[in-house]
Formats: structure tokens, C-alpha cells, sequence
């Protein structure tokens, strides 16, 4: 009887030990309730097609690893210093979609994940130099800021060996600004011209995950993003007389990304 029960106590204990173990290893899985989820995205904006217009139309293509692109895009003519000869400076308006940027993301049920987005750079500036034969003109490279939010939703779907697809979508709103010295009237202040812009969007990102260790993921995946309202404007000084005097343009911008990226994420 004493071993009877032995036995019988022993096999108990063996199957609550193996269902606790089945349940640690199963716990975690990505797209569970309550996860709490951070991610770096568009890290490696892998290929992509990008459509700014405002005023005029800029767009272009690219392919690259490892590198997020918050060039400016466009140009403009102005004249040199003192009235010199007139001189191209670059203006126009930043590629917002493939800045890496953060994300925060819960999910609220099983599989159903509410966040958003972050980004936050600085494109720094410098200094150009060009030059026809020996003559030289100096220039500044602008430097700004840029910065948007962008909430979304998102469903993911598990796929068995540690995949998943996680389709994402939402909308967004992104500004960005930038200042850099301009020609003036002889005898007057320095002063600066500025570019300004925003736009609101819609974002549809589904992304194909890999999950090589527990709590961390590689996610890849195509990129649709449509700025459909916005504005962009553009002052500068002018030569004439008074000092202070300043040419203002506006117009209305929009723009589209279509790309492949990729990113990391974890949850907890």
C-alpha cells in the first residue's frame, strides 16, 4: 500500500512538473496579453521610393543597409553675397518616412496590440564650398529638427518556429523645421532662412517577425506610407532695402513612401 502511494504521488508530482515547464516555455509568446512591447523601427530602410511635392514634385529611389535617410529634398536659387552671382541653396523637405525611429506597443488582448511611434532627429549642419576655377562661394549645409508621432494598431498572427506576421497601420503627423544663413542688403544683420513643414499621413506597416530567443524579434516587412495633408513654407530675406525685409512662400504638401525596412523589437 505504502508503495502503492509512493508510486502514485511520485507520478503526480512528475506531471505537475512537466505541465509547469510546458507552461514556462509557452509563456512569453509574443502577441500574449499584457505585453508590454518596445521596438526600434526602420533601422534599415532596405529599399524604397519616395514622392515629396510641394510646389514641385522630388522623388527617387533607393537601395540601403544600415543607414535611415533624413535628407532634405529640393532646391532653390539665391542670389550670392553683396549681389553676386546667383547661386543654387538647397531647401525642400525632409524624407519623415524613413527616419528610424521608437515605438511603444501593448497588447490589450491576446494578439491585439494598440502603441505608436516616435521619432525624434537632428540632421546636423556644416559648410560647402564651391568653386569655378578660382572662384569660390561659400555656403552653409542647414541643420533642423525633425519630429513626429504616429499611433497605430496592430494584429498579430502566430506562425509555429518561433514567426509571426504582424500587420500594423495607424495614422501619423510629422514637422520639421530648419534654419541657415542667407545673403542680405550690405550693412544689414545677418539673418537666416527658414523651412517649414507638416503633414498628416497614413501608415501601413505589416511586418513578418522572427523570434531567435525568448522576449526579442527581428521584424521585416513592407512599407506603404501616404502624406495626404500638409503645408510647407519657405522665407528668406530679400536684397532690396529696408533691412529686416523678407519673402514668404507656401505651399500645400504631400508625400508617399513605399518601401521594404527593417527594425528589433522586445517585450516583457
Amino acid at each position: 500500500m505504502v508503495r502503492t502511494w509512493t508510486v502514485t504521488l511520485a507520478g503526480l508530482g512528475i506531471g505537475m512538473l512537466g505541465t509547469g515547464t510546458a507552461d514556462a516555455q509557452t509563456h512569453g509568446e509574443f502577441g500574449e496579453k499584457g505585453q508590454l512591447i518596445f521596438s526600434a523601427d526602420r533601422l534599415v530602410p532596405l529599399l524604397g521610393y519616395t514622392n515629396n511635392s510641394a510646389g514641385t514634385t522630388t522623388s527617387g529611389g533607393s537601395i540601403s543597409l544600415f543607414y535611415g535617410n533624413t535628407s532634405w529634398m529640393g532646391t532653390s536659387t539665391g542670389a550670392g553675397p553683396g549681389g553676386a552671382a546667383a547661386t543654387a541653396v538647397a531647401w525642400g523637405n525632409p524624407s519623415f518616412y524613413t527616419t528610424p525611429r521608437l515605438g511603444f506597443d501593448y497588447s490589450v488582448i491576446p494578439n491585439l496590440t494598440v502603441g505608436g511611434n516616435f521619432v525624434l532627429a537632428f540632421p546636423t549642419g556644416g559648410n560647402t564650398s564651391t568653386c569655378t576655377g578660382n572662384v569660390c562661394t561659400q555656403g552653409d549645409t542647414p541643420g533642423g529638427n525633425v519630429w513626429g508621432l504616429a499611433p497605430r494598431a496592430g494584429y498579430v498572427i502566430g506562425i509555429p518556429d518561433m514567426m509571426a506576421i504582424w500587420l500594423r497601420g495607424g495614422i501619423s503627423y510629422y514637422h520639421s523645421n530648419r534654419s541657415f544663413g542667407s545673403p542680405v542688403p550690405a550693412g544689414c544683420p545677418a539673418a537666416n532662412t527658414t523651412d517649414n513643414s507638416g503633414v498628416f499621413g497614413l501608415d501601413l506597416e505589416p511586418q513578418f517577425v522572427v523570434t531567435p530567443i525568448s522576449h526579442f524579434a527581428f521584424e521585416i516587412g513592407p512599407t506603404l506610407d501616404w502624406g495626404f495633408a500638409g503645408n510647407a513654407t519657405h522665407e528668406e530675406p530679400t536684397l532690396a532695402a529696408p533691412c529686416g525685409s523678407t519673402t514668404k512662400t507656401s505651399e500645400g504638401y504631400t508625400s508617399v513612401y513605399l518601401g521594404v525596412t527593417g527594425g528589433i523589437f522586445g517585450w516583457f
